[in-house]
């Protein structure tokens, strides 16, 4: 596999046209919605603009494989393209081309192999996105650790991840059980039903709660053997795919 070439994303993109809605461009379309920005999102069919278009900005019913349809939404006045075209490479391919074109900044774009990647690449991608890779890397860690939903890896021996509390820690102070030095992790935030908080050294474990903890790889393995519950994997799979 060709090494992947490092990519800096600038700070300040506030505009955002995501070019197909499937479920990957759905999810990025309403995500970033809701996170303030503005965003165009456009299909070719209609029906697939009503998951959306009570939430971004604008959604509009167009074939953005012609440049001139592209140039008539002013896609050259955004920060950022996704192009998340699915089963069509062609259309991909030409709408990549023709955002960079455009004078699109910063283009993502979706593929579904090592080969598409490079010619993703070629035409103007900054970065080629694998959900479905993801999406089995994911469901293999939680077969191999069901009662791990691991989150980030910030090097090959540190990781980020979500893991129900261990029953014998409900009703107790993280000062008390002085997580850090006895079990060599850090509660990061915790997980109260819908709530999600900052935890202090005074702050009561509740049963139920779940943990996102940082913390190197063997201290992590050794926690999650002391907990009996485990994750609902069609909620993580739902989680990582953006349907809950």
């Amino acid at each position: 596999m060709e090494e992947l070439k490092e990519v800096k994303i600038e700070k300040g993109m506030n505009d955002f046209l995501v070019i197909g809605l499937g479920r990957f461009g759905i999810t990025v379309a309403t995500t970033l919605a809701q996170l303030g920005h503005q965003v165009l999102a456009v299909d070719c069919d209609a029906k697939n603009l009503k998951e959306v278009e009570n939430i971004v900005s604008s959604a509009v019913t167009a074939d953005c494989s012609n440049i001139e349809v592209l140039k008539s939404l002013g896609a050259q006045n955004f920060d950022c393209a996704i192009v998340a075209v699915g089963e069509n490479f062609e259309s991909s391919v030409l709408i990549t081309s023709f955002c960079k074109q455009l004078g699109i900044g910063f283009i993502v774009a979706k593929a579904q192999n090592e080969q598409q990647r490079i010619i993703l690449e070629d035409v103007g991608a900054n970065i080629v996105l694998f959900p479905e890779v993801y999406i089995g890397k994911k469901l293999a860690s939680i077969l191999d650790q069901p009662s791990v939903n691991k989150l980030l890896d910030l090097s090959p021996d540190v990781n980020i991840v979500e893991i129900a509390m261990p029953e014998n820690w409900a009703d107790k102070t993280i000062g008390e059980l002085n997580v850090r030095k006895k079990s060599k992790v850090s509660i990061i935030y915790i997980k109260r039903g819908k709530e999600v908080f900052t935890p202090d050294a005074e702050t009561v474990l509740v049963l139920g709660d779940r943990l996102i903890i940082g913390g190197d790889k063997a201290a992590i393995d050794s926690l999650s053997g002391k907990v009996s519950e485990s994750i609902d994997i069609n909620f993580v799979i739902g989680d990582a795919l953006g349907i809950n």
